[in-house]
C-alpha cells in the first residue's frame, strides 16, 4: 500500500498540474 501511494501521489501531482 505504501508504495501505491507514492507512485499514486507522484502521478496525481503530475495530472493535477498538467490539468491546472
Amino acid at each position: 500500500m505504501e508504495r501505491t501511494d507514492r507512485r499514486g501521489f507522484m502521478r496525481r501531482a503530475a495530472l493535477g498540474t498538467a490539468l491546472i
